[in-house]
């Protein structure tokens, strides 16, 4: 059951200092308290909806992304002010174990995911606008067996009751063995669900994904809107995304579209997934999740396919 809680503003994240590497976790962190502070730790959001899960093959190369039905994968979003670092995420999947200790963001313009440059647009079809990454933090973690657990989130200062990103595993020999997209958070509840029938909300944000086309792996960024109508409980949402390769080059990918819907007084949706303007067109399934109070925020990940390309992606924003 979903719990009421006051949450600490994931705005902390880009005012207090990243805590350094660490191991691998083995599920949610406990809740804590810190001189009194009230306890708010982010309920889990099961890896089923929303979450993607990717394959890898022997040269690293994204072969499926898939969403997953299996609920023992999970993120988990702990945002406890006794976490004076920042929020811990820990994300159980296939090949991944690990609690991060999310952080501020780092002004990096070139830093890698799944071997690939990883930068953040300020307008995704310009390729040559700013290459920082400013709206997303990019971690490396060291376990004590020698592998990396990567994560990508969202420090943009908007959200306060939830996270998206991606992330990966990578052995000890620099070989990714896992990837995937995540979205967690403190699911808006169903009474406030109820109470916002017949009325609509605009959001906007972030999107970050990563990808295979005839076997180059690329990343990508971008952002989306999304229009909520509570009273026909659907979703459309649009993202312009943009990719970046091995060679450092950014293009403009073009526009992925969902129309997804929602039952009665429940926070969570899927849909179907469509492109236009991408030389593959792409198309596959969304699941999302209206996160914390009123709705204010909106999350949820995306799967992809093309004749040459597999894809996925994690988007995550707030009400106008």
């Amino acid at each position: 059951m979903i719990r009421t809680r006051t949450i600490l503003s994931l705005a902390l994240l880009a005012s207090t200092a990243a805590c350094g590497g660490g191991g691998g976790g083995g599920g949610g962190a406990p809740a804590a308290t810190s001189g009194g502070a009230t306890t708010q730790t982010a309920d889990p959001t099961g890896f089923s909806n929303p979450s993607v899960v990717s394959s890898v093959d022997a040269n690293g190369n994204v072969t499926s992304a898939t969403m997953s039905t299996d609920s023992s994968q999970t993120a988990t979003l702990d945002m406890s002010e006794a976490n004076v670092n920042g929020a811990l995420l820990t994300i159980t999947a296939p090949g991944m174990n690990h609690t991060f200790t999310l952080g501020a963001a780092n002004g990096l313009s070139n830093e890698n995911f799944n071997g690939i440059a990883i930068y953040n647009l300020a307008d995704p079809t310009d390729p040559t606008g700013d290459r920082t990454l400013t709206n997303f933090n990019i971690k490396h973690e060291t376990n004590a067996d020698g592998s990396v657990s990567t994560v990508v989130f969202d420090v943009s200062g908007n959200l306060a009751a939830s996270n998206y990103g991606i992330w990966s595993n990578t052995d000890a020999t620099g070989k990714t063995t896992a990837l995937g997209a995540f979205s967690t958070g403190i699911a808006t509840s169903g009474a406030d669900m109820a109470s916002l029938a017949g009325t609509q909300a605009t959001y906007s944000g972030g999107v970050v994904g990563y990808g295979t086309t005839a076997g180059q792996n690329f990343n990508m960024t971008g952002t989306f809107t999304a229009n909520a109508d509570f009273g026909a409980r659907t979703v459309g949402l649009t993202a312009n995304v943009s990719a970046s390769d091995a060679s450092g080059a950014i293009n403009p990918m073009g526009t992925l579209s969902s129309n997804a819907s929602f039952a009665a007084n429940s926070p969570k949706f899927t849909g179907a997934v469509s492109s236009t303007g991408m030389a593959d067109p792409l198309s596959g399934s969304l699941a999302g999740s209206f996160y914390g109070a009123a709705a204010g925020e909106i999350g949820g990940t995306m799967a992809l396919h093309g004749s040459q390309t597999t894809a996925a992606a994690a988007f995550g924003g707030a009400k106008h």
